[in-house]
């Protein structure tokens, strides 16, 4: 996994408990390329946690984790089961529903509203869009949708390098 440090303020910024990394605030983005996952280290090397890495963005790192982690498949469907079993606690009476919203989740720049028996997305990120099999995987695993659309299309993906689209995934 390619490493990316930065500098103190963003250490201090992290411990306590912002998941956002300015670009300007990199002192050395390794190997990463857009839309990896990374291990975040401090400006003394010590890590701060998995994020995924953003080339393009003001918000350089969003951090998905606290340790080194594989984000892959398993990952994204222990925070999507966590995410449900909440829903499924404080929504009654209704099957339209936020299922995963983005920070508040610890899925940064990933958006699932579940509206009964279909799903849409919205891919955020250079990290979240390159995830978007292992995310579809896992939303059909749990929710066994009749479909999932991608509504990727907010500006926001612009400064991401991602292209505005809607989508039957």
């Amino acid at each position: 996994m390619p490493g990316v440090r930065v500098n103190r303020n963003a250490a201090d910024r992290v411990h306590s408990g912002h998941l956002w990394i300015f670009a300007g605030d990199i002192l050395d983005r390794g190997s990463a390329q857009p839309g990896d996952a990374v291990r975040v280290i401090d400006y003394q090397g010590r890590t701060l946690g998995t994020a995924h890495f953003s080339s393009t963005s003001q918000i350089a790192l969003r951090l998905l984790s606290r340790r080194i982690e594989q984000i892959g498949q398993n990952f994204l469907l222990q925070r999507m089961k966590a995410a449900l079993a909440f829903r499924q606690r404080i929504v009654a009476g209704s099957d339209a529903y936020r299922l995963i919203h983005a920070e508040g989740d610890l899925l940064p720049a990933l958006v699932v509203d579940r509206y009964a028996d279909w799903v849409a997305v919205q891919l955020l990120d250079q990290g979240m869009d390159r995830a978007e099999p292992d995310i579809v995987n896992v939303l059909t695993e749990l929710l066994q949708p009749l479909g999932i659309v991608a509504r990727n299309d907010v500006a926001i993906r612009r400064k991401e390098n991602l292209a505005e689209q809607t989508k039957v995934l």
